[in-house]
């Protein structure tokens, strides 16, 4: 404990003297992700892309099912004593191909549920790396403008759970200020990007109709 202290009081004296060199400034990036009205509209967007493939994993369930109990059906009938060996074998043969259709079924959606889960968590990473760049760069051009030398986030915290900032009067806290411009002009980008999340969806569904279109072929 007493090594702790020491080690608390000498982070401080550093932190002072660093502060009489340095203009500092603190931000609460966590609000600031969670206020951009972007990171709303993405996780949207997610959602949507979600429930679309969730349906298309649904009614290809649904069709595993059915191929199922044709299956079943198929097989019991092969063992139908009241029926001819000829019938019998035909419903065999019947019954080992939709056996193979059944397994193919589940490896293609088995497949297609690790293939969207890459691609969906892919895409989430490369838009949270693009918010975050944003609001990485509005931070920088505020302290910048307002001549701070040294920017700390004040969500972060050590390992015993203790905050980079341990006292502030909040006079140099360019959270509000960040938020409020990157919000600027919200209203415009926010009806580009539903019509563009719009045309994304339809072009999704009917990526993920056509298939079953095939199939029915």
């Amino acid at each position: 404990m007493k090594r702790f202290l020491v080690f608390f009081f000498l982070s401080l004296s550093l932190v002072t003297i660093a502060a009489e060199t340095q203009k500092i400034a603190i931000v609460n990036l966590e609000k600031v992700f969670d206020n951009y009205y972007k990171r709303a509209i993405a996780e949207e967007f997610f959602q949507q892309q979600s429930d679309i493939y969730r349906n298309y994993i649904v009614k290809q369930q649904q069709a595993q099912e059915k191929l199922q109990k044709d299956y079943e059906l198929m097989r019991d009938a092969s063992q139908n004593a009241a029926l001819s060996i000829t019938e019998r074998e035909s419903k065999r043969l019947e019954a080992e191909q939709l056996y193979r259709q059944l397994e193919e079924k589940k490896a293609e959606i088995t497949q297609y549920i690790m293939e969207k889960d890459k691609e969906l968590r892919q895409k989430q990473r490369e838009k949270r790396d693009e918010i975050v760049a944003e609001i990485t760069q509005e931070v920088s051009r505020r302290a910048t403008l307002d001549g701070y030398t040294l920017v700390l986030d004040s969500t972060v915290r050590s390992e015993d759970n203790l905050s980079a900032v341990v006292f502030s009067t909040g006079a140099n806290d360019l959270t509000d200020q960040v938020i409020e411009e990157l919000n600027r002009g919200q209203q415009t980008e926010t009806k580009i990007e539903e019509k563009s999340t719009q045309e994304n969806n339809t072009e999704a569904n009917q990526v993920e109709e056509q298939p079953t279109k095939e199939k029915k072929e």
